[in-house]
């Protein structure tokens, strides 16, 4: 989007660059619902992932105002940091898990 590319092109363009299978079918089906008149938002009301979810969510609130460039910053903001959050609980369960346990006497 920064490029300017419209949407749907953009994801054309990642369906069929993309690394794995899920993103290439992911972007293929968002791209058919825009095509289709679906607004972004509600093409990701109804995706398998609990993110994509809350990114359409955020979406909404991008359409209502206008302003998908500030709004899809404060998305990539706080979906970068929670799956940091995720990732730092994640790894002190790991660590926690290889220790073991000694009561005190």
């Amino acid at each position: 989007m920064a490029s300017g590319a419209p949407l749907p092109r953009a994801l054309g363009t990642l369906a069929s660059s993309a690394g794995s299978s899920r993103a290439s079918s992911l972007a293929r089906d968002l791209k058919l619902r825009l095509e289709l008149g679906n607004a972004a938002s509600a093409a990701l009301s109804n995706a398998k992932s609990s993110g994509l979810r809350l990114f359409g969510r955020f979406l909404a609130a991008a359409e209502q105002g206008g302003r998908y460039d500030a709004m899809l910053g404060i998305a990539a903001d706080f979906l970068g940091q929670s799956a940091g959050a995720f990732e730092r609980i994640r790894s002190a369960l790991i660590v926690e898990r290889g220790r073991t346990y000694s009561p005190s006497a």
